[in-house]
C-alpha cells in the first residue's frame, strides 16, 4: 500500500470571513482570561454544528472563570469539558465524530480553533488528528484564531523570573534524529532571560537560531523580548523577526529558517513566545519530518487577568493527503 502524508498550506484571512463561515466543529478554551471569549462573542453559534469547549482544572481567578463559563452557555448553550490529563480523548472523540459526519455525508470537514487561551498541548493535538485523518477524506481545513492580550506590566516582570523545568516533544512532533550526528536548535523568544539559556543547556545543539515577534501587539514588547534575551542572542548564529498576528508569515519565515539544516540535521524548534509562533513551529514540525516541536515547561504567573485588545489573527490552514516522496 502506497503510504501518504498531510501537506499543509496556511494563508490568512480576514476575521469578518470567520464569522461568516460556517464550521462542523468550533473549539474554544475557558478560564480566567478575559480574552478567551473574545473572538465567541463575535461569532453566530447558529453556523456551527458541534461545540467543545475545553475547561482548565485549576480554579484561578473564579468569579472571572465563571464569567466566561456563562458567556459560552449563552452563547453556544454548551458547558465546558474539564481537560486534564486526559484532554487527547475529549479533543480526539470530537474531531473523530466531526470528520466521521462530513465523511458519510461526502463534503470536507471546516474546523475552528480559538486558540486564544489554551494549552498548546491542546491545539497542537487537535491539529495531530487532523494531520492522520485526512488520509481518510482527502483534505481537512481548520481556521485558527487568536485575540491577542493587553498583558499587565505585573505580568511581564513576573516572566522575567521563571525558570525552564523540563522540555519536551509535543505529540505527533517528534521529528527524526536516528541517523542524524548534528542538531540545530530554533528557540522563539518570549520575555524570560533563563528559558531559553535552560534551554541550551539541555539541548547541547551544534548551532542556535532564535525568532522573535516583531511587529508585536505592542511596540514595546520587541524591546522587552530582546533585552530580556541579550545573552541568548549573542550565543546564536542569526536571529529573525516575524509577525505576530500572521500566521503565514510567520510559518513561512521558519519554513525558510530549517530549509538549509533539512536534510543533514535534526531540528529542534522551542517556542517560548506568543501562541501564534509557538502554532507556526507545530506547522513546521508537520511540514518536514526532521523537526521536532518541543514543549518547555515553566513555572508561569497564575491569576494575572489577560484582557483582549481588539487585535485578532485569523488564518486558514488546509490539510491535503499527497503521495509518498523520496
Amino acid at each position: 500500500m502506497e503510504r501518504r502524508f498531510p501537506e499543509i498550506f496556511v494563508a490568512d484571512v480576514g476575521f469578518e470571513m470567520i464569522t461568516s463561515s460556517h464550521y462542523d466543529l468550533a473549539i474554544f478554551a475557558s478560564g480566567y482570561e478575559q480574552r478567551c471569549t473574545y473572538c465567541a462573542e463575535k461569532l453566530d453559534f447558529s453556523h456551527i454544528s458541534r461545540v467543545l469547549v475545553l475547561g482548565f482544572e485549576d480554579s484561578v481567578i473564579i468569579e472571572s472563570r465563571r464569567r466566561n463559563d456563562s458567556i459560552f452557555f449563552e452563547r453556544a448553550e454548551t458547558r465546558p469539558s474539564i481537560a486534564g490529563a486526559n484532554y487527547a480523548e475529549i479533543i480526539g472523540r470530537e474531531i473523530y465524530a466531526c470528520v466521521s459526519d462530513c465523511v458519510t455525508r461526502g463534503r470536507k470537514p471546516r474546523l475552528l480553533v480559538d486558540y486564544s487561551s489554551m494549552y498548546r498541548e491542546w491545539y497542537g493535538y487537535a491539529l495531530s488528528v487532523a494531520c492522520e485523518l485526512v488520509s481518510l477524506i482527502g483534505e481537512v481545513e481548520i481556521d485558527f484564531v487568536y485575540s491577542a492580550g493587553a498583558y499587565p506590566e505585573n505580568y511581564r516582570n513576573a516572566l522575567q523570573g521563571v525558570v525552564l523545568e523540563s522540555i519536551a516533544p509535543l505529540v505527533g512532533m517528534e521529528g527524526l534524529s536516528a541517523s542524524r550526528s548534528s542538531s540545530v536548535a530554533i528557540l522563539g523568544l518570549g520575555f524570560s532571560p533563563v528559558a531559553g539559556l535552560g534551554a541550551l543547556e539541555r539541548l547541547q545543539p551544534d548551532d542556535v537560531l532564535c525568532f522573535l515577534a516583531s511587529p508585536a501587539s505592542d511596540d514595546g514588547y520587541v524591546s522587552v523580548s530582546r533585552n530580556s534575551n541579550e545573552c541568548l542572542i549573542r550565543r546564536s548564529s542569526s536571529i529573525v523577526e516575524l509577525p505576530l498576528l500572521s500566521l503565514a508569515g510567520t510559518y513561512r519565515g521558519l519554513a525558510e529558517f530549517a530549509w538549509p539544516y533539512v536534510d543533514r540535521h535534526h531540528i529542534n524548534v522551542l517556542p517560548m513566545g506568543p501562541k501564534p509562533h509557538v502554532l507556526a513551529s507545530m506547522l513546521v514540525a508537520k511540514t518536514f519530518r526532521s523537526v521536532a516541536c518541543l514543549y518547555g515547561r515553566i513555572k508561569t504567573p497564575y491569576g494575572i487577568d489577560v484582557p483582549a485588545n481588539g487585535q485578532v489573527g485569523s488564518s486558514r490552514v488546509t490539510i491535503t493527503c499527497s503521495r509518498e516522496r523520496h
